[in-house]
């Protein structure tokens, strides 16, 4: 088991935990959903355009029903509030000073590819290489990486 925590601090210390759990290989989120959830989340309501999904046999979007408990968490707090933000996991930590809106962004990552969705399962690999607060830099200089070692994987075969 992947265990990340994300802890939000704000100005009056007020706290909020969020722990992610994954599965140790195929780092699926781990996770009790509720068995009744809002109905923004059902399928129907607004379906990617590329979803492969079915909403007579899937009921929920994957990614909505993963979300629920931080939307309901956040809805009342102004995305530019200033907290701290704390991630932690078993190798790294990370403490930033940042808004509300930047550090759930950072979570959510970590949602809507572990979260089943089918279409954003194939960037499932990055979470094992999670930067919370990346940037464009980060984000360029990890796409290249991972182009020359999926070219050496080509060679290879």
């Amino acid at each position: 088991m992947k265990e990340i925590y994300y802890i939000f601090e704000n100005e009056n210390k007020k706290k909020n935990c969020s722990n992610i759990k994954l599965a140790a290989n195929s780092l699926s989120l781990q996770q009790n959903i509720p068995p009744q959830l809002p109905e923004w989340t059902k399928l129907k309501n607004h379906q990617c355009f590329n979803c492969p999904l079915h909403s007579s046999k899937v009921k929920y979007c994957p990614i909505a029903g993963s979300i629920v408990e931080v939307i309901d968490f956040f809805q009342a707090s102004a995305s530019y509030e200033k907290i701290t933000m704390k991630v932690e996991s078993k190798n790294r930590n990370y403490v930033k000073d940042t808004t509300i809106q930047r550090g759930v962004s950072s979570m959510l990552g970590m949602f809507l590819v572990s979260s089943g969705c089918p279409v954003l399962t194939k960037l499932k690999p990055v979470v094992k290489f999670h930067l919370p607060f990346a940037d464009y830099i980060n984000f360029t200089v990890a796409e290249n990486m991972l182009n020359e070692i999926d070219d050496l994987c080509e060679d290879i075969e």
